[in-house]
């Protein structure tokens, strides 16, 4: 692209930022290999997206510094001493400042300065235009699929449809805080448009059966009707009333990376930590909603959580997390705190399993678009997993029992692991009878990829 093609002013500042951006995605490293080349329609989607971004800010009012900075703010570390040398500390510093808020999922844009807000928001409207074009494809595709015409390259390609609540967040964070009505009003505007296309997009994928088949299925918050975005209040949660913990719940919901799995996973933890020990500990059930909550959680999000979390649960976190656990001598050497949390997620996630285990089974009994003779095998294909993730867990969590503080904790884990084993060995003992290997029986089930720890494996006495 010639930058005579933008449509971007003759501004000496841009025009330098844009020269110093398109040279460095000429040939952008690879996997730490610097001499290989992209395709030139990745190169093109690399290049136009920021460009367009920049086009944006410039027709909305935006200074030389900012418009230049949408250019700049995708470059890559390594070169910003290259950029301080042609544009100054303060565009560094801003480049800087935008990678932190993208790395933590804009879950503090509100504090944000007003440049990396305005890029922020602009960046959005680029990305809605961008799926607008691609819901319409989407559309025309399984238009022609719905009147019996393949696909053009024998393959239907649905994207990944956004999440409009990280939007509805981002927008209650920004709107009315820049200084930049225009661009704040574009960006209303252009969400309402990207909404409307992301549920008529969902609409006809499920009216043609598709939604399961593409993972859709629940896609809503946790008792939310129609996928309606809503989180309980603190009080509907009944969590253990504490600072602590009303910090660590405004936090989780205000989040937008939290997955709805996760805060469902969060809270059943937390939850737990509120009501069955005898001994209630604040700091288990705030260390438990952001631990569990907030799986992206990284060394970027703790200077900012320094200013809404207590200290002692920030060490918590920073230093323990149950996806990083691998061994029970990880857990014997944690706080007491952490053993708590890990065994009332896990306890959380054996319960969450076996319900959606009976969803899917009931589910798939009423779907008379899967042919009966395949439902068996989604069932063991399904089940499968489940096991293996149960074994895992009580090979880790077993040595810990005991030693959390709370055996109440530890007897829910129990309780909740047996119950997970008996309704996966009823459900595959029913299937065995129905499909007997040794019986010459023409409705025997397609068989899925035996691997270790199911069925017979699964030993949890």
């Amino acid at each position: 692209m010639e930058y005579r093609e933008t449509g971007l002013p003759q501004n000496p500042t841009i025009y330098k930022a844009f020269m110093t951006f398109t040279k460095n995605v000429e040939k952008p490293e690879i996997n730490g290999d610097p001499g290989m080349e992209l395709p030139p329609e990745a190169l093109e989607n690399m290049t136009n997206f920021p460009v367009r971004v920049a086009q944006l800010l410039n027709s909305t009012g935006a200074g030389p510094t900012l418009v230049s900075l949408a250019m700049l703010s995708v470059m890559p570390p390594e070169t910003y001493g290259v950029v301080e040398k042609s544009f100054g500390k303060e565009m560094v510093e801003l480049m800087q400042e935008s990678a932190r808020h993208d790395r933590t999922g804009f879950a503090y844009i509100a504090e944000a300065s007003d440049a990396v807000k305005l890029l922020t928001l602009a960046s959005s409207v680029a990305s809605f235009e961008d799926f607008q074009k691609l819901a319409e494809k989407t559309d025309a595709a399984l238009t022609n699929l719905e009147m019996g015409q393949p696909p053009a390259d024998g393959q239907l390609m649905i994207p990944v449809l956004p999440d409009t609540k990280i939007y509805d967040r981002l927008g209650d964070a920004i709107i009315n805080t820049t200084s930049s009505p225009q661009l704040e009003a574009l960006f209303t505007e252009r969400f309402v448009d990207f909404r409307i296309a992301n549920d008529q997009l969902k609409a006809k994928i499920s009216s043609m059966g598709l939604d399961q088949q593409l993972g859709m299925m629940g896609m809503g918050m946790p008792g939310s009707p129609d996928n309606e975005f809503r989180y309980p209040s603190f009080e509907e949660t009944k969590l253990l009333d504490d600072p602590k913990v009303r910090g660590a719940y405004e936090l989780l919901t205000r989040d937008g990376r939290v997955l709805p799995e996760d805060f469902e996973g969060a809270l059943e933890a937390a939850q737990l930590l509120s009501t069955a020990p005898a001994t209630k500990n604040p700091l288990a059930v705030a260390g438990a909603l952001i631990d569990v909550g907030i799986r992206a959680i990284g060394p970027d999000d703790f200077p900012f959580l320094d200013k809404k979390l207590d200290w002692d649960v920030i060490d918590l976190v920073k230093n323990n997390s149950v996806r990083r656990i691998r061994t029970p001598q990880e857990l014997l050497t944690a706080p007491e705190e952490f053993r708590q949390i890990a065994v009332a997620s896990a306890a959380s996630s054996l319960s969450q399993m076996k319900k959606a285990g009976s969803e899917m089974i009931d589910g798939l009994a009423n779907e008379e678009q899967i042919p009966e003779q395949i439902r068996p095998m989604i069932i063991m294909q399904t089940l499968q997993p489940m096991a293996g993730m149960a074994n895992a867990m009580y090979r880790t969590l077993t040595p810990v029992l005991g030693k959390t503080g709370a055996p109440e904790i530890d007897a829910a884990f129990t309780t909740n692991m047996k119950e997970l084993k008996e309704f996966i060995e009823s459900n595959t003992k029913s299937l065995r009878e129905r499909f007997n290997p040794g019986a010459n029986n023409n409705n025997k089930p397609p068989e899925p990829p035996k691997k270790k720890g199911f069925g017979q494996d699964f030993s949890l006495d």
